[in-house]
């Protein structure tokens, strides 16, 4: 099982924390992006240069320029200032668009109870196809122990998307 708690947590998907500091209200975050990282943030921005997961140009989202060059051998492509609180959308679509076929949010069963977020909320899980039996296993412990699984995946009628009925329009 894979999760993703914090910002850094994306690192390995290509969206690499620098700082807080460059945030005049202290609400975002400084973040290079490399190619895939871009590609990511593309998507989860619903910008319409992806259709079925064919890149259809290569200037789709450019983000303001880099501050550093590379991590982990891979070039830094430029830079955005994401919010603490996007974190858990991105990561849905940071594990969707490297090869998870679904990810998993989770919350107390009974809100009303919750006083103040616990450790589970606002990370995001995922498991690879060879995770079956630890994914059942979680699962049943999710429900067992009072939480709440919301499942993510690409099932539109167009991947992230839904292609629109009458005019049979993507974007």
């Amino acid at each position: 099982m894979k999760t993703v708690y914090y910002l850094k947590d994306l690192v390995p998907f290509g969206i690499i924390p620098l700082t807080g500091e460059a945030c005049g209200l202290g609400m975002r975050v400084l973040c290079d992006f490399d190619a895939r990282g871009r590609r990511i943030i593309s998507r989860w921005l619903g910008w319409p240069d992806f259709q079925n997961d064919i890149q259809l140009k290569d200037d789709w989202f450019e983000g303001a320029s880099e501050w550093n060059t590379h991590t982990n051998g891979h070039a830094h492509v430029g830079s955005i200032m994401l919010a603490h609180d996007a974190c858990q959308s991105l990561a849905i679509f940071a594990f969707l668009s490297s090869g998870h076929k679904e990810a998993f949010t989770v919350e107390p069963m009974d809100r009303k109870k919750r006083s103040m977020p616990t450790a589970g909320e606002g990370a995001v899980y995922a498991f690879s196809e060879n995770e079956e039996k630890e994914k059942k296993d979680w699962l049943y412990l999710m429900e067992k122990s009072g939480w709440w699984v919301r499942r993510w995946s690409f099932s539109g009628t167009a991947g992230d998307r839904n292609t629109h009925e009458f005019t049979r329009r993507v974007e």
